[in-house]
């Protein structure tokens, strides 16, 4: 019987519970890292981050491609892979950082064995509100009135509904989390307390040459036509150098597409202004530490939970989100829709945090940054 099991799908994870673990102490742990075909990248690069001395064993467990969408055959086969991972590490106690969909199969699991589960902030994401899901046709549909009145599909009626029945929570900002989850079991915890400067970090500040005066983009994809979403951003990204006289990095995701990382460098390119607006080749690190070490003068972004985390690293460090002026930059049509959509869902969660600047005018900037 093992002690701790913790599941991520991503570096950011991976970063928040290795941080949770050295500030709880705890040992005998064990990992599951979750991807899908779609994404090869990720786990081969949390296999290679993941800090071996945390863990006693890691797991990589393959899901189906979109394991959100509500299909009877992959959510059945999600549940049994879970199944299967519980009864072999049977862990007293399960930390996840998602309490919707897939994640429940786990969630409930774990609770019937009598283990113990505790959700771990995973960014924004934690605060939104409890939302109902949007039926994606004909199929979903279907799904859902199998799930709610066929006793053979009971096990999976967990997916529908937000999973509250969490033993603790560990948050940074407890009061808001209360509001959302309707418990009094909430911990502070904020992983970036304490942040050790890697050498890596060293190097990337040393070769861009960031300084205290400059600001970082971090960017955060969304599903626009790939010229629209890079020239609207760098049109964006030109106004804070003009007005700060200071220099902008673009901080690309590691999810990123090679197609995006190229429009970025062909519009900086077309421009010319390859001096002021710099994009970072590497996309694997966090952007933190670095705002921990040189204290930034801002940080950029749409809805990035590094917008509300900044602040709490440095204090001098001010935070813009530019998603209104970005929408209002975009063409409305059928493909954009979509991450337009997503994009207004992540932004009213952000209106939650009072210390971000959200700008809806590219006229007030100058007033704000100067």
């Amino acid at each position: 019987m093992s002690q701790n099991l913790f599941v991520i799908s991503h570096l950011g994870q991976l970063s928040q519970i290795e941080a949770f673990i050295e500030q709880k102490k705890l040992l005998d742990n064990h990992l599951v890292v979750l991807y899908t075909e779609r994404n090869m990248v990720m786990p081969k690069l949390l296999k290679t981050k993941y800090n071996e001395k945390k863990f006693k064993g890691i797991f990589f467990l393959k899901l189906p491609n979109f394991p959100n969408t509500l299909h009877l055959k992959k959510l059945l086969l999600m549940r049994n892979k879970y199944h299967e991972i519980v009864d072999k590490v049977k862990p007293k106690n399960l930390y996840l950082l998602s309490f919707e969909g897939h994640y429940n199969l786990l969630s409930t699991y774990v609770k019937l064995r009598g283990g113990k589960v505790f959700l771990i902030e995973e960014g924004t994401a934690t605060y939104k509100k409890n939302i109902p899901k949007k039926v994606k046709g004909k199929k979903e549909y279907l799904t859902i009135l199998c799930i709610q009145y066929l006793p053979f599909f009971n096990s999976l009626k967990t997916v529908l509904t937000r999973y509250v029945e969490f033993d603790k929570l560990y948050v940074a900002f407890p009061k808001l989390a209360q509001k959302r989850f309707q418990t009094n079991h909430i911990e502070y915890f904020f992983a970036y307390n304490t942040i050790k400067k890697s050498n890596h970090i060293t190097e990337i500040i040393k070769k861009y040459n960031i300084s205290s005066n400059d600001f970082i983009y971090v960017n955060q994809y969304y599903t626009i036509q790939n010229e629209q979403f890079t020239s609207t951003i760098i049109t964006i990204l030109m106004q804070f150098s003009k007005y700060s006289k200071g220099k902008v990095f673009i901080k690309m995701h590691p999810k990123d597409s090679t197609e995006l990382i190229k429009l970025f460098k062909q519009q900086i390119s077309l421009k010319g202004i390859k001096e002021t607006i710099i994009l970072i080749d590497e996309s694997e690190f966090l952007v933190e530490p670095i705002i921990a070490v040189v204290k930034l003068r801002g940080i950029i972004g749409l809805t990035s939970t590094t917008l509300v985390y900044a602040p709490m690293i440095s204090s001098i460090t001010k935070v813009y989100s530019i998603a209104p002026i970005f929408l209002d930059k975009i063409m409305l049509n059928s493909y954009n829709q979509k991450g337009i959509n997503i994009m207004y869902e992540h932004f009213k969660i952000l209106q939650n945090f009072d210390h971000i600047n959200i700008l809806d005018n590219i006229d007030i900037l100058e007033s704000v940054i100067s």
